[in-house]
C-alpha cells in the first residue's frame, strides 16, 4: 500500500512563504480583473471577505458592485477597489435590471465574476444573476455563491449553455442540500 503524504497545515505562516507569481513585464491588468457582486443591507462582511480574498489570491484589479446604501463604507474598507452601487428597493431587494445595467461594463470586462455573497435570496436576485450570466465575457469565469446559487436552475437554457463550462458553484452544506432537493 502506498504511503500517504503527510498533511500540511495551511496557516498564515505557510501562505507568507508562498509568494504570488510576479510578472516583471506586466502590470495589474496582467493579473486579471475580479468583479464581486453582492451584499445586502446588513451583510457587507460577505462582500468584504470575498473582495479581500480575491486580492490576496493575486487579482490585479478588484471591482465591487454592492447593494445600496453600502458603497461608501465598503470603499473606505477596501480603498484599492472600485466600488459601484447596485440599485435597490427600500427593503434592500435588488432592482435587478437596473442593477445589472449599473455594472454592465464591469461584467463585460471582468476576467472572473463572483455573484451572491451577502445577497438577499429571491426572484430579484435570480433575475440579476441571469442578466450577469448573459452579459459575462465569453472567457470570464463566473462563480455563483449563496443566494445566487438557485439561478443555475432558473436561467434560460441558451444563457446556461453559453457559460456552462465556465461556471462554478460554491454551496455550503445547507445550500448544496437545497440544490439537489
Amino acid at each position: 500500500m502506498p504511503r500517504a503524504e503527510p498533511a500540511i497545515r495551511l496557516d498564515a505562516g505557510l501562505l507568507a512563504r508562498w509568494p504570488l507569481p510576479v510578472d516583471d513585464h506586466g502590470d495589474k491588468h496582467v493579473r486579471g480583473t475580479v468583479l464581486v457582486l453582492g451584499g445586502g443591507p446588513s451583510t457587507l462582511g460577505a462582500v468584504l471577505l470575498a473582495g479581500s480574498a480575491a486580492l490576496r489570491m493575486g487579482a490585479g484589479r478588484l471591482q465591487i458592485g454592492v447593494a445600496a446604501p453600502a458603497p461608501a463604507a465598503l470603499g473606505v474598507a477596501v480603498p484599492e477597489a472600485m466600488v459601484v452601487e447596485l440599485p435597490t428597493h427600500r427593503d434592500g431587494r435588488l432592482r435587478p435590471h437596473r442593477a445589472a445595467a449599473a455594472v454592465r461594463s464591469l461584467i463585460e470586462g471582468a476576467d472572473a465574476i463572483l455573484v451572491g455573497p451577502g445577497m438577499l435570496a429571491g426572484p430579484a436576485t435570480l433575475q440579476f444573476v441571469g442578466d450577469v450570466l448573459a452579459a459575462a465575457s465569453p472567457t470570464a469565469i463566473v462563480v455563483l455563491d449563496a443566494a445566487a446559487l438557485p439561478a443555475a436552475s432558473h436561467t434560460d437554457a441558451d444563457t446556461l449553455a453559453r457559460v456552462r463550462s465556465r461556471v462554478a458553484l460554491t454551496p455550503n452544506r445547507q445550500e448544496a442540500q437545497a440544490l439537489v432537493a
